[in-house]
Order: structure tokens, then C-alpha cells, then sequence
């Protein structure tokens, strides 16, 4: 893989700033598409179109680029966000 890792973007990464006091049904990220299907795939996802869907989980995703449409900049505003003790999260910053 080139290194670069998934960002939560769209109405998500507003739930996630928010601290769910606005909720979305679905995970929308940015990703390479190769690590994003393998990892998914692993998971049990499946692959619906753009959006994966694990039943079990009762989540969706959303794979909506490779890259932040915001371009490298945006990159570089990413945040990191711990959601448990040991779980972080890469989101798009709150500016973009």
C-alpha cells in the first residue's frame, strides 16, 4: 500500500464533532480503494455499488475517493480523534 490511511468525512465526521448529537446512517470515508476492500472484505462486508454493508454490524460505508477533494492542504488538516482508550480515528478537520 502507498501509506496513506482512511479519513471520515461528510455527515459522519460531523457526528463525530458533535459527539452524536447529529447522526447519520452511513460511514462515509476516503481511502485507497485496494485497502479499503481488502480490510472490508475481511469483515465481512459486502459490496453493494459504492457502499459496503455488513449485516451483522448493521453498518454501511461509503467510499467516496481515493483523496480529500479539498486537495493536499485539507490533507494536512486531518485530525486524529480518539473515540475509546485505545482507538483513534482520522477525521477531515472541522474547517473543511
Amino acid at each position: 500500500m502507498d501509506g496513506r490511511l482512511p479519513v471520515v468525512v461528510g455527515r459522519e465526521a460531523i457526528e463525530l464533532y458533535t459527539r452524536r448529537n447529529y447522526t447519520t446512517g452511513d460511514i462515509d470515508l476516503t481511502a485507497p480503494k485496494a485497502l479499503l476492500e481488502e480490510v472490508l472484505k475481511s469483515w465481512n462486508f459486502i459490496k453493494k455499488g459504492r457502499v459496503r454493508f455488513n449485516k451483522t454490524l448493521d453498518i454501511y460505508i461509503d467510499w467516496l475517493a481515493e483523496d480529500l477533494d479539498e486537495g493536499k492542504e485539507a490533507e494536512e488538516r486531518v485530525n486524529t480523534i480518539l473515540i475509546g482508550e485505545n482507538i483513534e480515528i482520522r477525521g477531515i478537520s472541522i474547517e473543511d
